[in-house]
């Protein structure tokens, strides 16, 4: 059987508050030796997540700015067909964002919006927690834009619908919103099904997430795993036909608790190699 492990970065496997990973990289890389496969899926920019590899010290498949496109899929286990890079046909360059937004959101809605890219740097760190060097790649957007919203529940489903009447998409993240095209995580899932398939087996996918920009991604999951923030409240996404794990523990460790259960699911008989 042949284990993808699809994750989150902020709050997922990176720790919500420090975003470090340090306490279980050496599990993450005994995972990869191991022969699983991890694909990084985030709203994260690829300069991010190119970062994130450098601390890693390996080089994996990703799917950046929220499914805007991916990078390294060269690598899934026994492909034949998917490109190194592929950019999603749904994704919207931010200008054309920008040009939209201001002819299709009303005044009243714009107002409660907050765009990082308009914010002084210092609100911006702020606002995203982090260090000058990694708030240079944080703003190194294509195709989505990161914003705050000052409004109630009912205001943030009012600009949902206006947006995705105008062809556009609000998807909430840890810290803040992000504008961009109409898709998300979950739009690689079927390609990575079918690009990782080989004639040894079938993947079996399991995604863990943490924020509402990952439900779908959870969704689509053969096993689906949770992990709760620091106060112990976790995402909640309904019931379905696929089996869940809430994490014990929030991120990083939770992460790697997460994984260790789902695996544990498919138990390792003798002469199967899983790698």
């Amino acid at each position: 059987m042949n284990f993808i492990l699809i994750t989150d970065l902020d709050g997922t496997l990176l720790g919500h508050h420090d975003f470090d990973f340090t306490l279980i990289k050496s599990e993450v890389l005994n995972l990869l030796d191991s022969g699983y496969l991890l694909v990084i899926a985030s709203s994260k920019t690829k300069s991010e997540i190119e970062s994130f590899c450098d601390e890693l010290g390996r080089t994996v498949p990703f799917i950046y700015e929220n499914g805007a496109g991916v990078g390294n899929f060269s690598l899934l286990s026994g492909c034949l067909e998917s490109p190194n890079i592929h950019q999603n046909p749904k994704a919207i360059r931010t200008d054309a964002l920008l040009t939209i937004w201001e002819r299709s959101i009303s005044l009243d809605l714009k107002s409660l919006c907050h765009f990082v890219k308009d914010m002084d740097r210092k609100t911006q760190q702020a606002c995203l927690g982090l260090g000058a060097t990694a708030l240079e790649r944080a703003m190194e957007r294509s195709f989505s834009l990161p914003f705050t919203f000052s409004g109630p529940d009912s205001a943030v489903q009012k600009l949902k619908y206006f947006t995705a009447e105008a062809g556009l998409s609000v998807q909430q993240g840890g810290r803040v919103y992000n504008l961009s095209g109409c898709h998300n995580k979950a739009d690689y899932l079927p390609k990575i099904r079918r690009w990782a398939t080989n004639a040894k087996a079938t993947p079996t996918l399991i995604a863990l997430g943490d924020s509402m920009n990952d439900i779908k991604m959870l969704r689509q999951a053969d096993v689906s795993c949770v992990i709760p923030n620091r106060n112990g409240r976790c995402l909640s996404f309904g019931d379905g036909n696929y089996p869940t794990i809430i994490a014990p523990r929030a991120a990083p460790l939770g992460w790697l608790d997460a994984v260790m259960e789902a695996l544990a699911l498919f138990p390792v008989r003798k002469g199967v190699n899983y790698g």
